[in-house]
């Protein structure tokens, strides 16, 4: 990488992109025309954040195996601790707090998915619109349970097992799409999404190659660009108008929002972003991106309750977005800061 600070200010303006697009598809009120339709796309929004976290948790393993010979799972997982917990289990204390006043009920089988991040398993009543979003979070923590100990305990199989997992996963979203009950929540599970996390794990592992190469092809530098950019609009014309273009058995699998081909092109444009100085990553670098990036988790934590529920009780909707932002802001600075200071002492 260029250096760190690159590499950081260009994944924090990533992160800031994912969120904006997540954002704008929660809030419902905008239909951007011509090139600008990916901006309210929220289901590749959060493909991004995937392939993000794997490429971030890997390449990070990775230096820690390499500085010190080994990997140390109990400050893994002491980082990932301090960085999910706090500021999550402060939002469902304020969701309690609000069902205690009657504003939200939330079911005791939403609670208790809620709790153990096990959203996108299919117990009666255990999803609602206040936590649902929540799904994505539980995919992201499954990932960092498992894959620590098997890059720690199965050196030899890293790459063998990624791959295997990489070929399995377009195969399990097509059963998905022929049986619509193989899992009741197909769409929002790792079954059916894992394999974001998957190629930024790959991609995170090959980095030195791919930045060697397009050291020596720079013509091909924004090709992932066009690439994802025809996926994600050939995905569009197939959803609104499905008798044009019979694509299912290709955008699913492959491209689309979170298809294979998809989720490549971003690990891609992460590396290029990381390593490259472009018009691209100059934008990335930017300071309000830099600073929504650091707001992401907040931001996602709280969109739920004020963009898809207030909307629809308050009249004033400068209102509502004026409370998100206060309360994202807050659980930045009170809650998420003072633990993201602790965690520094366990990195690598």
């Amino acid at each position: 990488m260029n250096n760190q600070k690159n590499y950081i200010s260009g994944i924090s303006g990533l992160r800031a992109l994912s969120i904006i697009m997540v954002l704008m598809s929660h809030w419902g009120y905008f239909h951007p025309k011509g090139i600008f339709f990916i901006i309210n796309n929220g289901a590749f929004g959060v493909n991004v954040f995937f392939v993000i976290s794997g490429f971030l948790i890997t390449t990070l393993l990775i230096t820690e195996e390499n500085h010190s010979g080994k990997i140390s799972l109990r400050n893994f997982y002491i980082r990932r601790t301090l960085r999910i917990f706090p500021a999550f289990y402060f939002l469902l204390l304020f969701y309690f707090v609000l069902q205690l006043f009657h504003v939200i009920t939330i079911s005791v089988p939403s609670w208790i998915t809620s709790l153990t991040y096990t959203k996108y398993f299919p117990i009666k009543n255990g999803n609602d619109n206040y936590t649902f979003h929540f799904w994505s979070l539980s995919i992201e923590e499954h990932f960092y349970l498992i894959w620590p100990f098997l890059f720690s305990y199965l050196p030899g199989a890293r790459k063998k097992i990624l791959i295997f997992l990489a070929c399995v996963f377009p195969l399990l979203r097509m059963l998905f799409y022929k049986y619509d009950m193989f899992w009741p929540y197909g769409d929002y599970s790792i079954f059916y999404r894992g394999d974001g996390i998957v190629w930024g794990c790959i991609i995170a592992f090959y980095q030195n190659d791919i930045v060697e190469f397009f050291k020596r092809k720079k013509v091909l530098i924004y090709l992932p660009f066009a690439i994802l950019l025809f996926l994600l609009y050939i995905d569009r014309v197939n959803v609104e108008s499905p008798s044009k273009l019979h694509l299912g058995y290709f955008n699913l699998p492959f491209g689309g929002s979170i298809g294979t081909l998809t989720s490549i092109c971003i690990g891609l444009i992460i590396i290029i972003t990381a390593y490259f100085k472009t018009l691209w990553s100059s934008l990335l670098n930017t300071k309000p991106l830099n600073y929504i990036g650091k707001l992401s988790y907040s931001l996602y934590l709280y969109q739920q309750i004020f963009l898809l529920h207030f909307k629809f009780t308050m009249n004033n909707q400068l209102l509502v977005f004026t409370l998100f932002i206060t309360m994202a802001l807050f659980s930045y600075y009170i809650i998420e800061l003072p633990f993201l200071k602790l965690k520094k002492k366990f990195n690598v």
